[in-house]
């Protein structure tokens, strides 16, 4: 089973993983006793869409200045203590971004022409992409990963 790797998307484009929460399975059956101020897990409005059991937190909320309100925002404002983990996750997932393309010799905003593919237990493709990608510690390409793809 193959699974393909846009790098161009991968290194430039915009990416909000980092924005996913999961949601509370006691808040979404009504039996969460924790406030959302203290549950570890999102307790997200009705207008606020669940996918899978995730919700994606506004990014203008985390910064402090979303100001939508007619239509009410469709993504998650979180309470400080789920900005804060965000906030680790998204410096996190930059730091990875810039490490990786490092490691592949690149500078931000140079684009790679085509995918490369890769192999579940190993990786084929051609040219230097695929070889830097080759060299990569398996928890980065566990990261680098579809959410849905287990590299084995």
């Amino acid at each position: 089973m193959a699974t393909m790797v846009n790098m161009n998307s991968l290194l430039n484009g915009k990416d909000s993983r980092w924005l996913q929460l999961e949601v509370c399975r006691e808040f979404q059956r009504n039996k969460c006793s924790r406030p959302d101020t203290e549950c570890k897990f999102a307790h997200p409005p009705a207008t606020v869409e669940v996918q899978n059991g995730r919700v994606t937190a506004c990014y203008d909320s985390i910064k402090g200045r979303c100001n939508r309100e007619k239509p009410p925002c469709k993504y998650f404002h979180p309470p400080q203590h789920l900005k804060d983990q965000l906030l680790i996750n998204g410096r996190n997932h930059l730091a990875l971004k810039n490490a990786l393309m490092q490691q592949m010799g690149l500078t931000p905003g140079q684009v790679l022409p085509g995918q490369v593919p890769t192999v579940v237990g190993g990786l084929s493709g051609t040219g230097a992409a695929a070889s830097h990608l080759a060299a990569l510690d398996p928890i980065s390409l566990a990261l680098l990963a579809p959410q849905h793809c287990i590299l084995m």
